[in-house]
């Protein structure tokens, strides 16, 4: 299976479906990840994608570049999978992918995942997820790994944020898997 994660940011990936990205690759899975921006950092992105396994594709492109140059540079047609931001996502680059995806799965057979990484936020309680992955410890610690690479401000920022999510997860889903658990939205609508 090919699964490409299209995000806003570097951290994105990390934050949101780490634990997830890991157990993937550990099964075998290629996973593949496309950001909008250049990431500030590539060093510490690398790092990360070599803690969870998947592999950073550059664009080359801004995030200023026109959504169709942005289309026009991915072969969506070569996933299965495709996992982005949510359309109701607070940050408006994080909306702006969300756009670009749409577009892109229009009319194709790739499924499409949305992640989103306050679920317990009132913002977002729209955001009602259908798919969830549950990971295990070792799985989480190369998510906690990966996070840890982007710095202690970033670490240290999101500690709370990862802490407040796994406990929501946890407590809705009802995961068999593992004690961890990261959760999607599969829209039907979009495929």
């Amino acid at each position: 299976m090919k699964i490409l994660i299209f995000a806003a940011h570097a951290d994105d990936l990390e934050l949101s479906m780490g634990g997830t990205v890991r157990r993937w690759v550990d099964e075998g899975y290629r996973v593949d990840l496309i950001l909008l921006d250049r990431p500030a950092d590539k060093s510490s992105l690398i790092r990360a994608s070599t803690i969870l396994g998947y592999n950073y594709i550059p664009l080359g492109l801004t995030r200023d570049s026109l959504e169709r140059e942005v289309i026009a540079s991915i072969d969506i047609d070569e996933y299965d999978l495709m996992v982005t931001h949510w359309r109701e996502d607070y940050h408006h680059v994080h909306q702006r992918v969300h756009r670009i995806a749409k577009q892109l799965a229009r009319g194709r057979s790739t499924e499409v995942w949305y992640m989103n990484s306050h679920p317990y936020r009132s913002e977002y309680r729209d955001f009602i997820p259908n798919v969830f992955v549950g990971f295990d410890p070792q799985q989480a610690k190369a998510k906690s790994m990966a996070l840890e690479v982007y710095g202690n401000k970033v670490r240290d920022h999101w500690k709370v944020e990862i802490d407040l999510m796994d406990a929501y997860w946890s407590s809705t889903s009802n995961n068999k898997h593992g004690q961890f658990t990261e959760a999607f939205m599969l829209d039907r609508k979009f495929i």
